[in-house]
Order: C-alpha cells, then structure tokens, then sequence
C-alpha cells in the first residue's frame, strides 16, 4: 500500500505540517477534462471537501476571525511515499472566509482550489486584455477585383502588334519584354472580374458603375460573375507594379501544357497567372505572380495601410501575468517550432503536407479595416484568452497543454492523436469489464460553422451533415454550432464601400499572411468550393474543412463541402465505465491525457483508449477509469 497524507502549511509552503482530515477515508482524487477552449489535457482535483477538526481548527479559525487573513490562502497538499521517499501528489488552496463553520463541534469544512501549472491561465481565461499593446506589424491586403488577362507575343518592329481580345470590358495594359527573349514583347490586355453572391436566384453586381454580367450562376453554385472595364488609374497602378516584375516570367511547357517558373514572390506562394500560353514553342508559357495579377490596392485604402498583431504576439500579451508560462510553441504555427511532430518538416504544415499558410497568422482590430481614412488607428481591442483559444481551436482545431517545463504548446489534433500511454493489461490486478455503450444522442447530425460576417460562398462555407443511426435526428442536438466568436475572415467584403459600410466594428479580422522584411501580406489562392481565387483564402470555411476538419469529426464519414468524405479521425463516440486497476507509484504520474491500450480495445480492432476521467482512491489503493473509443 502507498501510503499518502495531507498537510497544510500557513506560510505560502515554506513549512509544512501533518494534517488530520475527518473525512479522509472517503476523499479521492479525480482527472477530469476542465472546461476549457482548446484544452487536451485533464486536470487533478480533489473529489470532496475535507472536514477539518482541532488542532487545526483553532488556527484556521484564528485566520476567519482576523479581517486581514479572512479572505487569504491557505496551502493544502496531499503527499505519497513511494519508493521511500515522500512527494507532493496534489497542492491546493483554501480561504477561511469561503469556508462552511460548525463552532458546535468545532469543525470547518474548506473548499480547496487546485494549484499546478494551469491555475494562472486558468484564472486569467475571462480577462479581457487590449491586445492593441502587442506590437504593431504592417499589414497589407491586397484587393480589387481580380483581373482576367489575355496576352500575345510578337516581334518587336517585324510583326504588327495583336488585334485585342473579343468580348466586354477589355482594356489595353501594355507591351511588355518577355524574360529571356531579345524584341520580342507581349501585348497584354486585362479586365476587371469579380464573382458575387446571388440574391436567390438573381444575379447581384458588385458596387458602382461599369459592370456587365458575364455568367449566371445563381442556379448552381449561388454566384455571377461580372466583368468590367479598367480606368485609366488603374491602368497607370497595374503598368507599375509588373514593371517592377522586369517583364513577365519565363515558366516552361511539357506536352503543350505550361507549367509556371518556381515561386519567387514572397507573400503569393506558387499562385501564377498564365499571360501567354504555350502557343508557339519559341515562347513556353509566360507568367505574371498571383498578386501582381490582382489590382494593387490596399484594403485599408488611398494607398494608407493600417497595423495588425501577429497572433503570437498576442498570445503572448493575454499570458504575460502568468509567469509560470515560459514559452509558446507550435510545429502547426510555426512559433518556436520543436519540430517533434509527426511529419514536420520545414516550411511545410505537418496535417496537409503541402507549403505552410499557418505560420503567418495576423490579428486586425476591424474599425481600422472599416474606417482606413480614420485620422488615427485604433487604440483598443480587447480580447480574453479564452476567445483566442475558442478562435485557434475553431479556425484550425488545435488544442494545448502546458508541460512540467511551463511551455504552452499548442497544436493540431493530429499531433495529439498520437501520444501513447500504457496497456494496462499488463497491469496487476486490473479489472476491465469488456462492455461500453455508444453516445449517439450526443452526435449532431449538422455541423455547422460561420464567422461574424461573410458574403463570399467559400467563406459561408456549407454544413459538415452527418447520416446514419447513430447521429441525433431531431431536436436541438440535432445541429452543433460551431462557435468562432468576434471574427471575421472575409476580406471580400472590404473593397466595395457599400458592404464594408455594413460590417460591424466591433471583433477582429484573423488573416493568413506571408511576412516579407517585417511586413505581413495575406496569401490569396483557390477557394475550395469553386475554385476561385480569393484573398485569405486559407481562412475560408471550406478550406479550413478541407484542410484540417477530417480529424476531430463525430463519426467516421459525412458530407463536407456538399461531397462525401472518409475522415482521417474522429472523437471517441462509445464509453466504457468502471475499469479499475491497483494503484501504483507509477501510475500516479501517467500523463491521463495519452491512450491506453486495453483488452476491450484489442477486441474492437486495436482502438486506443482515451481517458475521460480517473478517480484515485486514497485508501483502498485502486483507480477507476472511465475510457472512450473512436469505434
């Protein structure tokens, strides 16, 4: 048997004292999963409250009786003897003044508050900080409509420049020198393009004037595309910054298919624009940069940019009072990356495999993206922890934990999948009832996930539908909201003045950028639903599901962005009660929060378990586990 104590010390824990608890004998100690955003782990507290009598009584009703100590904290701690040593098992803290007093029989009853490395975070979680003190970074979003090119090649002074393109909208750019070739120019042509949302099935325009609807696709994916054509301004905005390219780039062509040059950009990843297709072999292909092939623009207006804060940045503010954290880090984010995460590798996010769009994460207060000539930038945005860890646990699905070192690592839930525990068939004396019942009351059968605001279809996003029995059928369990708190991610809606007049000021847009010398730009690329190329793409509902929602889903499979998909893991869905194994030193320290291999496990096809909850019994020397499976 381990033989185990209570103590109590009045002095903050520079001496400790041997404490009779009444009610020991029936006292536990239980991990359990805190209600928390985000959180993976489970916390020890203890299961019960101590009834405490004399001698100890009369000191701590000395600290009731006394207004300055009434309120104070009281240090208790449960030891263990294992291995002939004695060690803390679990510390907490109790205030006189929060007691229940017996002075018939001279009896407290105190209500401790668990101490350990979550306490701090835990009670800084509803503190709401200006996040606006984190430092100010740079931040542009490049916007306008996107353009439609169209381009030709010919000899400079031998043959006669091309006839323009047929159709609406086209405007003249320029003659351009093409990389690699001598008088050989490419005349370009451009138009403005933009997709928006139907009203039902009527086509709506964009704002102002000029527009002409190109396609009517209100009937089959809720949009219409508009085209117009460019001002001189533009014109004269676009001449400047692809001559600042020095001419289109060279890519190659493989079986008439162009295939673009290597990306060289920072900020726009490897999106290109095909200007001249691989129509002549003496001119394999030739490319203009994504963001270069978009009006250059800031959508924070009249060429002025306001500041954003990377997330970091901020996470780091909203922790600065808990001097127990040491560092953040995170292979997903890329801050301070370990590298320990299965797959990880540079420059590369571990969940999809492809080039990272998460490392850049940049928080901006929303009325400096929806008043840009304000004369002054915001001064004040607050935020509470708890709501960045609702956002990062929403938009991406990472979880944290903090280790014995203080380091708050927060990750995906792939990475935490995949922690392995201990089989606890090996164990003697373990009794494990081979039964478990299923939890599909607690299965929606919609998902659904939206952001403060949004207009465009891939970042409305559409509902993750679950089938079958086991999914809730009716009632209001039936749809799970996904909450996502202030935020907003569709920048869209920023360039037009008669929708951005619309967006509330109130929240945070999150976007996902690219740093450049200090300077953060957001990464367009393809929505996921329709292929469109839209600025901040990677934080477009269907995206994000795309990307990084087959984890941590309900069941097995269900319909994600209108198509049918087999997840790479899903949430433990049926519950096993009452394993109990005989308490060991060893066993008091396994992280709770890593699988363990069991028998009923082994019979469901080798599916780990994951522990729900663990009740320590201090006097009879056994654990009893309640496990769920992913089944």
């Amino acid at each position: 048997m381990i033989r185990k104590r209570f103590e109590i010390s009045y002095d903050g824990g520079t001496t400790w004292a041997e404490l009779h608890v009444l009610n020991g004998s029936k006292l536990s100690l239980k991990d359990e999963r805190p209600d928390l955003p985000g959180a993976v782990f489970l916390r020890r507290v203890l299961d019960g409250s101590p009834v405490i009598g004399k001698p100890e009584y009369n000191n701590i009703l000395a600290a009731q009786e006394d207004p300055d100590e009434r309120c104070g904290d009281i240090l208790l701690r449960v030891m263990q003897r294992c291995d002939g040593q004695w060690s803390e098992l679990w510390r907490s803290s109790f205030s006189p003044g929060a007691s229940a007093w017996d002075y018939d029989r001279c009896h407290v009853t105190v209500k401790p508050k668990t101490l350990d490395r979550y306490s701090c975070i835990i009670d800084q979680m509803e503190i709401a900080r200006n996040i606006l003190e984190a430092p100010a970074r740079l931040t542009m979003i490049y916007g306008g409509p996107g353009l439609e090119w169209f381009g030709c090649a010919y000899e400079f002074g031998v043959d006669p420049p091309c006839a323009a393109p047929s159709g609406i909208g086209w405007t003249l750019i320029d003659d351009f020198a093409l990389d690699g070739q001598v008088n050989i120019v490419a005349r370009t042509w451009a138009r403005k393009r933009v997709r928006t949302i139907c009203n039902g099935t009527t086509p709506v325009p964009p704002s102002g004037s000029g527009w002409t609807l190109l396609a009517n696709d209100c009937a089959t994916n809720g949009t219409a595309t508009y085209v117009a054509a460019l001002s001189g301004a533009e014109v004269a905005s676009i001449n400047l910054v692809v001559q600042g390219t020095q001419g289109l780039v060279q890519g190659t062509c493989g079986g008439g298919i162009a295939v673009p040059p290597a990306p060289i950009f920072p900020g726009v990843g490897t999106a290109w624009v095909l200007i001249l297709p691989c129509s002549d072999p003496n001119y394999p292909g030739y490319w203009l940069p994504l963001a270069e092939a978009f009006l250059p623009t800031s959508v924070f207006g009249g060429g002025a940019s306001r500041t954003g804060r990377t997330a970091l940045s901020v996470l780091e503010l909203l922790t600065d009072q808990c001097e127990s954290i040491t560092s953040i880090q995170s292979d997903f984010l890329g801050w301070d990356p370990p590298g320990d995460a299965p797959g990880y590798v540079a420059g590369e996010n571990y969940v999809t495999g492809n080039a990272t769009q998460t490392e850049g994460l940049v928080i901006v207060q929303k009325s400096d993206a929806i008043t840009p000539q304000a004369s002054q930038a915001a001064t004040r945005g607050d935020m509470t922890m708890a709501e960045m860890f609702t956002a990062l646990n929403t938009i991406y699905r990472l979880y944290w934990d903090i280790d014995a070192n203080g380091v708050l690592r927060i990750e995906h839930w792939k990475f935490w999948a995949q922690q392995a525990g201990i089989d606890i068939r090996t164990l003697p004396g373990t009794i494990e009832p081979i039964t478990y019942d299923g939890r599909g009351e607690q299965v929606p059968r919609i998902e659904r996930a939206k952001w403060m605001e949004a207009r465009d279809t891939n970042f409305i996003g559409r509902d993750i539908i679950y089938s079958g029995e086991c999914a809730a059928s009716e009632g209001t369990s039936s749809v799970k909201e996904v909450p996502s708190g202030r935020v907003t991610t569709d920048v869209s809606m920023l360039l037009e003045e008669a929708i951005r007049s619309t967006v509330s000021k109130d929240g945070f847009f999150f976007l996902a950028c690219t740093e450049t010398n200090g300077a953060y730009s957001t990464i367009i690329d393809q929505g996921a639903l329709n292929g469109a190329y839209l600025h901040n793409a990677p934080l477009a509902w269907a995206n994000l599901q795309r990307d990084f929602w087959t984890w941590d889903r309900y069941l097995p499979n269900a319909e994600m962005n209108g198509s049918p998909v087999v997840f790479d893991g899903y949430l433990p869905n049926i519950t096993q009660e009452d394993v109990r194994i005989a308490l060991c030193c060893g066993l008091l320290d396994f992280d709770t929060k890593n699988y363990l291999i069991t028998a009923l496990g082994a019979r469901l096809g080798d599916v780990p378990a994951t522990v729900e909850s663990a009740v320590y019994d201090l006097y009879t020397d056994r654990v009893t586990l309640t496990l769920k499976y992913a089944y």
